[in-house]
């Protein structure tokens, strides 16, 4: 809970909405690139730039690895074993 507190309760509005659409997207579709990703968020948020979506994708990536280092478990989707 603590590591939650500290690394997703201070995002604004527009930073959640960035990241868990990235995490949508990695649980549905595991095995693309991040350029297809970027292409989907563009469709999904077309107000979210190229510049900022790919943002995001890093963002998602930091926050998940700092996750599991911090023993915090994410949801896992049984298709995608992500």
């Amino acid at each position: 809970m603590q590591w939650v507190i500290s690394r997703i309760a201070p995002m604004n509005v527009l930073d959640l909405e960035r990241v868990s659409t990235v995490y949508m997207l990695k649980l549905v579709a595991p095995d693309w690139t991040d350029d297809m990703v970027n292409k989907m968020l563009d469709y999904l948020k077309p107000r979210i730039s190229h510049r900022v979506a790919l943002r995001g994708i890093n963002e998602f990536e930091t926050l998940r690895h700092e996750a599991r280092a911090a023993g915090v478990i994410l949801q896992r989707d049984e298709c995608t074993g992500l």
